[in-house]
């Protein structure tokens, strides 16, 4: 199967993203942290790619953000939690008045995190509802 081409997946996903940074010589395998790594101890090339990424971003999310018109964005992109200042190039390419972008205090672990909120919300709600029916009231 020939490698995809134009699409979001194609082009701003880790692999994609660690794939352009060896091809570029920037890191010698691809590994997203290892650029996110290089791009913390100050190399311009790892910083552009990183800067690239979040620019793609935003390009596909300000439809989405234009449409549900939410109070906050909060990402969980890697470079972004290891590198909090280019949230910035992000906020800047994003905003049109009230947005807010920020990332998500359970870093890499949000989407995890989220996971769990319907079944603690439940466990909030009625903690004893959650006995089997063969246990003791």
């Amino acid at each position: 199967m020939p490698p995809r081409t134009g699409c979001l997946q194609a082009t701003v996903s880790d692999r994609a993203v660690a794939r352009r940074a060896v091809a570029e010589g920037v890191i010698p395998h691809p590994d997203l942290r290892l650029l996110v790594r290089a791009a913390r101890a100050g190399d311009v090339r790892a910083l552009d790619l990183c800067r690239t990424r979040l620019r793609l971003i935003a390009h596909a999310v300000r439809p989405l953000l234009d449409l549900i018109r939410p109070d906050d964005l909060v990402l969980t992109e890697f470079a972004t939690l290891r590198l909090p200042r280019l949230l910035d190039e992000l906020t800047r390419e994003l905003t049109s008045g009230g947005d807010q972008v920020r990332t998500g205090s359970f870093g890499v672990d949000t989407l995890a995190v989220a996971a769990t909120a319907p079944v603690l919300a439940a466990v909030y709600q009625d903690p004893l509802g959650l006995r089997t029916s063969g246990g003791a009231r």
